[in-house]
């Protein structure tokens, strides 16, 4: 026997009298079914998958909780003598006892005894299965027992689980059998469908269980999912080359001889006459079964990506939740993440959804520090959970995203190995490219794990480096239609029901979101009706003016604004991407409005735009639709003004033909001719004689005369081309010319300030030194001849970022800037001055409005001078008028005037004052208060401000409109400045606001000065 100094043995309690016992602490749980491990009474993890666990698991499922020491060093360390496994096991028994007490376990000489309180989830399985209640034993059983545990010198331990493993499935599932009579008698069809569909994931490969499935998928009236798991069973055992057993095949014949019983029970039930709100999944068993077969060699071992790519309306979405609503059962991590149209531009959005949700899931504990890091860079909020500091990477540097792809790679390998993961990622055409850059890296970096990932988009880029593992989701056949109508009533005799059929197949084209909308139109309109589970054809007068308004395109298209069909309809005649600026030139809608425009019809589904910002339509369809709501002559203006649009930028052939197709189809016949002369004769290389340039052309329209007219031209071309030495000499002696008269009469600017590069600066503060600059020509001298011009100076190489405050006006050769202010400037960094002639006003608007505080009369309080100060008692209204004075040079630039504190939220305390400024030069503004103080004393400020934006939540975030909403929170919100930014900039009446820009990919960061006025306000 040990001596009691032996740290796995107790002596039992004496006989002494002992001082009553405090309150037991509430026992911790062991989990076997689904899961190895301990947690307290709190759930909080206090043991983990090992060998003192394993300890634990056999003592708590042994009879009695007894066990012989001998037999759990043998089951243990199997590959140890006799001395290592005695010590092996007395360290066990020590760590058992650290977490749960010292007289956890009793040690009697040769056997071992569990005596500390412990509730294990397999042992209130087994007494609710003994007890027959069969319902809670379904609930308490969370999965096999002890999943996944392998230990060297533990074989026998992994036999013994391996048949406790057996016993206690086949227990499962005999009180799941019992358990789906019971709710099927009761008429509960939704939990026996579950309760069927987790049988059948339990034991695969047992035929009683399926035949189960699919009884209940029956009475259920689940047509269309029935058909669909028979297919998925009988390619999953083709895979494994072995048909289904006979009498399995006989008993699905006899079920789908009968679907049509029973259609109005389930979980998609409705209301006798009415159509659910969710069809049943139709025609897509085939693709169905596909991501079923990628997802069981993932299952393997072997990571595997695939893309569904179809139109909108499609059918991707549900194609994904109906296969996430599918491995759900199998225990399987299943994260699904839908990219935002709204952040298509913002660095690495999708990323940091993917990060995010990744870091939640069991595993991801297992990410080494450094990846940890990285991510935390993406994701702030990980740094606390990992207890790093967060790696800060350029997001506008591609060739920095390597970090991020193997720190990603880096999470879904300790995600995956911990439980099977599928990652789903909707809408991928909406995904910022920096994300998408970094999760292609990451997959392929990714190891040996159970992984799939799958992709929608409704284009087949990006793709992912799916290649050619990709599946496309077409329209619905006809049958696959009358399937989803028979999914909801059954057909009526006679052949109402195929002329039904076929004119939702002929007017929605197959595609499975028009078919829908118009069943649930023609039903709430009572054209189609359902009578004791029957279609019939209601109202036939109703019906087929429903079906003429579906099938003319200019009624599909009647919900839409004049302004929407006419950017549809330049899309449509354009066939291929077009850009912004493109389309503002040529559209009706205005400049400024045409970016909202797109992004509003992308949302709707309608319009496309691709990695190069460029658009176009979404589906074919909808390019038919917008040329038919178009009158032929507005036609013809749209297609001459769009042609004339791209005819100053043709780089290949096909932009050619298009320009040249878009001029014919508004009738210049002689601009087409005269823009092919001039491609052709600016080739390099002639590419095409001239009879086969025509040729070529011949897809850009069949014009008889433009083709005769362009070979006489393009004969004299090549007759020109013949003489071209003479030609050269004249075009050499004209350059010469040209070159002497520029030589003679050069202008260049020249700063005489040293400016400093290197100074490190606050963004919000002007530059101290602002430079001189110098028109001189190229003697040295200094010019006169561009006075009156504008000087603008930057940065090279792109000049973002350096403004100066007010215009300069070159005068007597000079200019001066009364202050600039700068960005973060590179190493290298020159300034770079440039002129035009623009009139200065228009370049003055931004920068020459004053905006002071002439008097304040508020919290009976009245404050005439500088400076202004309200002094107030914590909480206190504060009610009143402000007078402000606001002066501008320019008098149709500035919009709003806002107003904001830096007490309150934003946006909620934010307020538009004045929305419209325009033809304003000098005006007062009495500016009502209606606040109430801060409840906590100190030093706050109201603040107003002013610039060229629609309204005060833009100017006070720091946002430029093109983003698509305010951005708040990024470190340039106005009231979040620091009170000495905001007390300079009160004092100064401006300020210099890092403004975002969204309409350059990556976007960037405009400083941008700000007229500012305040009132501060002391609480005591």
């Amino acid at each position: 026997m040990p001596t009691s100094s032996s740290p796995d043995h107790r002596d039992a309690p004496s006989g002494r009298k002992q001082a009553p016992a405090p309150a037991p602490a509430p026992a911790p749980t062991l989990h076997l079914l689904g899961a190895f491990h301990l947690v307290d009474a709190d759930g909080a993890p206090q043991l983990g998958a090992g060998k003192p666990l394993a300890v634990l698991a056999y003592l708590a499922c042994a009879r009695n909780r007894r066990g012989s020491r001998s037999v759990v060093a043998d089951l243990l360390w199997g590959d140890s003598v006799e001395a290592q496994r005695r010590g092996s096991l007395r360290q066990a028994l020590f760590t058992l006892r650290h977490h749960l007490g010292p007289d956890a376990i009793y040690s009697d000489g040769e056997w071992l005894e569990l005596a500390a309180p412990l509730h294990v989830d397999a042992e209130r399985f087994v007494h609710a299965v003994e007890a027959r209640r069969y319902t809670d034993a379904v609930a308490a059983y969370s999965g096999p027992f002890i999943p996944q545990f392998a230990a060297p010198g533990a074989a026998e331990f992994e036999r013994w689980a391996d048949m406790e493993r057996m016993c206690l499935q086949g227990s499962f599932l005999a009180a799941a059998v019992q358990s789906l009579r019971d709710q099927i008698g009761r008429g509960d069809v939704d939990a026996a469908l579950a309760l069927s569909e987790r049988m059948v994931e339990e034991s695969p490969e047992d035929d009683a269980m399926w035949r189960r499935r699919f009884d209940v998928l029956s009475l259920a009236g689940r047509a269309g999912q029935l058909l669909l798991e028979i297919s998925s069973l009988r390619a999953r055992r083709a895979d494994d080359g072995r048909p289904l057993d006979p009498s399995l095949e006989r008993f699905i014949a006899q079920l789908v001889g009968s679907l049509a019983v029973a259609k109005s029970r389930g979980e998609d039930a409705a209301p006798p006459g009415a159509l659910p709100d969710t069809l049943e999944f139709q025609g897509r068993a085939e693709v169905f079964t596909a991501l079923l077969a990628a997802w069981a060699k993932a299952a393997a071992g072997v990571p595997q990506r695939m893309l569904v790519v179809g139109a909108p309306g499609i059918g991707k979405t549900r194609l994904l939740q109906e296969l996430a609503r599918r491995l759900a059962t199998r225990r399987v991590q299943v994260v699904t993440i839908a990219s935002r149209q709204r952040e298509r531009d913002d660095p690495f959005a999708l990323l940091a959804d993917v990060v995010g949700r990744l870091s939640a899931l069991p595993g991801a504990a297992g990410v080494t520090p450094g990846s940890a890091a990285v991510l935390a860079g993406v994701v702030p909020s990980l740094a606390d959970g990992f207890s790093v500091s967060p790696v800060r990477v350029s997001l506008d540097n591609p060739t920095l995203w390597v970090q991020h792809g193997q720190a990603l790679a880096d999470l879904l390998t300790a995600v995956g190995e911990e439980a099977p993961l599928v990652l789903l990622l909707d809408d991928l055409h909406w995904a910022d490219r920096g994300s998408l850059d970094v999760i292609e890296r990451a997959l392929a970096r990714v190891g040996k794990v159970p992984l799939l990932v799958i992709a929608s988009s409704r284009f087949a880029t990006p793709d992912l480096g799916c290649g050619d593992a990709r599946v496309t989701l077409g329209p619905l056949a006809l049958d696959e239609i009358a399937a989803l109508m028979c999914s909801v009533a059954e057909p009526e005799r006679g052949g109402e029901f195929d002329t039904m059929v076929a004119a939702v197949h002929r007017v929605c084209a197959g595609v499975p979101f028009h078919v829908v909308r118009l069943l649930h139109e023609a039903v709430s309109d009572e054209a189609l009706r359902i009578i004791d589970g029957h279609w019939r054809l209601g109202d036939a007068d109703a019906w087929q003016r429903l079906l003429d308004r579906s099938s003319r395109p200019e009624a599909r298209l009647q919900a839409y604004s004049h302004g929407d069909r006419a950017l549809l309809a330049l899309l449509a005649m354009a066939d291929a991407p077009v850009t912004t600026a493109d389309l503002e030139m040529v559209g009706e809608t205005p400049s400024a409005a045409v970016g909202v425009e797109l992004s509003r019809l992308e949302q709707l589904g309608l319009v496309l735009r691709d990695a190069g910002a460029r658009w176009s339509l979404a589906h074919a369809l909808i390019a038919e639709d917008a040329r038919a709501s178009v009158p032929p002559e507005d036609w013809r203006r749209m297609a001459r003004a769009l042609g004339e649009r791209l005819s100053r930028d043709v780089e290949d052939l096909g932009a050619l033909r298009r320009a040249v197709r878009l001029l014919l189809e508004g009738g210049e016949i002689e601009a087409a001719r005269a823009l092919a002369v001039r491609w052709y004769a600016a080739q390099r290389v002639m590419p095409f004689s001239a009879d086969g340039f025509v040729e070529a052309l011949r897809g850009a329209g069949g014009d008889a005369e433009l083709h005769r007219s362009l070979r006489r031209a393009l004969l004299w071309r090549r007759r020109w081309w013949r003489s071209r030495p003479a030609v050269a000499v004249g075009s050499a002696l004209l350059t010469l010319s040209v070159a002497a008269a520029w030589a003679l009469q050069p202008v260049t600017l020249v700063s005489t300030s040293q400016l400093d590069p290197t100074t490190a600066l606050s963004p919000f503060e002007l530059y101290p030194v602002p430079p001189r600059v110098e028109v001189r020509n190229r003697l040295g001298w200094r010019s006169t001849r561009r006075d009156g011009d504008v000087v603008q100076a930057g940065l090279r190489p792109d000049s973002l970022g350096l403004r100066g405050r007010t215009s300069v006006i070159v005068r007597h050769g000079e200019a001066v800037f009364d202050s600039l202010f700068p960005p973060k400037w590179e190493a290298g960094s020159e300034l770079r001055f440039t002129m035009s002639r623009l009139p200065p006003l228009v370049l003055a608007a931004r920068h020459d409005v004053e905006l002071l505080v002439e008097s304040v009369h508020a919290a009976g309080q009245r404050v005439v001078e500088a400076p202004y100060v309200l002094r107030v008692a914590r909480g206190a209204p504060i009610e009143g008028e402000v007078r402000l004075h606001y002066t501008t040079l320019s008098r149709d630039a500035v919009w709003a005037l806002a107003q904001t504190t830096t007490w309150g939220v934003a946006p909620r305390d934010t307020l538009t004052v004045r929305s419209l400024l325009a033809g304003i030069s000098d005006a007062i503004i009495d500016v009502p208060l209606r606040l109430r103080a801060p409840a906590t004393i100190g030093d706050y400020w109201i603040l107003w401000t002013t610039n060229l934006e629609p309204a005060a939540a833009w100017l006070l975030s720091g946002t430029n409109w093109q983003c698509g909403q305010p951005v708040w929170g990024d470190g340039n919100d106005l009231a979040a400045l620091p009170d000495s930014v905001l007390a300079r900039a009160v004092a100064q009446g401006r300020t210099v606001l890092p403004f975002l820009y969204c309409n350059y990919q990556p976007p960037y960061r405009e400083p941008r000065i700000m007229p500012v006025a305040g009132v501060r306000v002391e609480v005591r």
